[in-house]
């Protein structure tokens, strides 16, 4: 007989982590947030002219305890050119980064979210060299680790969101900022913390790294899992996202019912 058994609060929310990237993999691994506590914070005495400091404050403890972080890859220098008109076709930024396992190609234009961007805001995504997977559907807050970005958080602005990684597996940090009048140059060191997930459940976070060398192997063993089971993408074509996502929901929902399926 089969039984659908709820999970112990102690059992572990299992991520597997791929990445291409040798240096992502050998040096800033997906790693629980307690490990990139701010060296200012740990510093930080606890009473300062009899008052007592930031190090008494429990929500920030709790903040990397709970959390998992996607630390940076190498070093990277963004320029943030300034707003000129909207006529204007310049560049809104540039970049260079100390490898090649950086990619800003996704970003979103502003009239994707016009609202929102007005006429001087733009996007900047990043896109991490690492796909995770979970067996399970568990949603995941997605937001800045403001306390780990003191020299940046006033350039970019982390666009909060909610993830899961059963129906999708990228890593993708949707970065905003607003044009100004002069130019400005963003510094961001190696294993500086880009974005921290919160799990949607009291379970732990158990971390298992995988390194797939062939980067075409990694896009489609991993990155692009299930993509090819469905028409819709095939040919490259527009294609109706949300009409799209009930089908890839139902299609994961169906597997993963046929493989808990007992034996008769």
């Amino acid at each position: 007989m089969f039984f659908n058994r709820k999970k112990d609060k102690e059992e572990p929310i299992i991520l597997d982590c791929y990445t291409h990237s040798s240096y992502a993999y050998d040096h800033a691994k997906i790693n629980h947030a307690r490990h990139y506590i701010p060296d200012w914070w740990k510093k930080t005495k606890h009473i300062h002219n009899s008052q007592p400091t930031i190090k008494v404050c429990s929500a920030i403890k709790e903040h990397y305890l709970k959390g998992v972080v996607v630390p940076l890859w190498g070093e990277l220098e963004i320029t943030l050119y300034p707003y000129v008109s909207a006529d204007d076709i310049a560049p809104t930024y540039e970049w260079r980064s100390s490898n090649l396992d950086f990619d800003t190609d996704s970003s979103h234009s502003r009239d994707q979210f016009a609202g929102f961007a007005g006429k001087n805001g733009v996007n900047l995504k990043i896109t991490a060299p690492w796909a995770i997977k979970c067996k399970e559907l568990i949603h995941f807050t997605y937001t800045q680790p403001v306390w780990s970005q003191p020299d940046m958080v006033d350039d970019l602005t982390l666009l909060p969101g909610v993830l899961e990684f059963k129906n999708q597996h990228s890593v993708e940090s949707n970065y905003f900022f607003r044009q100004r009048k002069t130019k400005r140059k963003v510094s961001i060191s190696p294993l500086t913390p880009m974005a921290i997930m919160h799990p949607m459940s009291e379970r732990p976070i158990e971390l298992r790294h995988h390194y797939i060398e062939d980067k075409n192997s990694w896009l489609n063993r991993v990155a692009k899992s299930g993509v090819g089971m469905f028409l819709d993408l095939a040919d490259g074509s527009s294609i109706d996202l949300q009409k799209y996502y009930k089908k890839r929901n139902k299609f994961w929902e169906k597997r993963d019912k046929i493989d808990k399926t007992p034996l008769i």
